[in-house]
């Protein structure tokens, strides 16, 4: 039997697999406007009764966080900087200044990037929900994945 989060996993994996080389510019306003995106997304795959649609609404997500993508660089180190961002425990309400004394250059180099992790993973969590409302609209096993991330 395959877990919630077994399932979510392989999603957050694909998602990963699709972030390309350049980034874009005006890339974080764009983000926000993704989220947005997303968001009305769910709204739309839970009204929708019809499969087929359900995917094309699914790959339509995944292909807006490949047109607003990450550097290669960003990519490969994905985990190991949302291990940093949980070591360090940066709020992202926080100014570059405050943790640049707080926590060294790193963290004032990567701040951005921590923040539009935050925001990746969040987005790319909303995906997996998704899929999850896909493959067993009978259960509320969404809900799991919120509780555990």
């Amino acid at each position: 039997m395959t877990s919630t989060f077994g399932a979510n996993k392989k999603v957050v994996i694909k998602a990963m697999d699709l972030i390309q080389e350049t980034p874009v510019p005006g890339f974080w306003s764009k983000i926000v406007e993704l989220n947005e995106e997303i968001n009305k997304g769910i709204e739309d795959v839970v009204r929708s009764s019809d499969l087929k649609s359900k995917v094309e609404l699914l790959k339509l997500g995944l292909k807006r966080i490949h047109v607003y993508s990450f550097q290669s660089v960003f990519a490969e180190r994905w985990i190991w900087k949302w291990h940093l961002m949980m070591q360090t425990r940066v709020p992202v309400i926080k100014r570059r200044e405050e943790c640049e004394m707080q926590h060294g250059n790193l963290v004032h180099h990567r701040f951005l990037e921590i923040v539009e992790l935050r925001l990746m993973a969040l987005m790319v969590g909303k995906l997996a929900m998704m899929v999850d409302m896909m493959l067993s609209p009978d259960k509320p096993s969404s809900s799991n994945f919120e509780d555990k991330r």
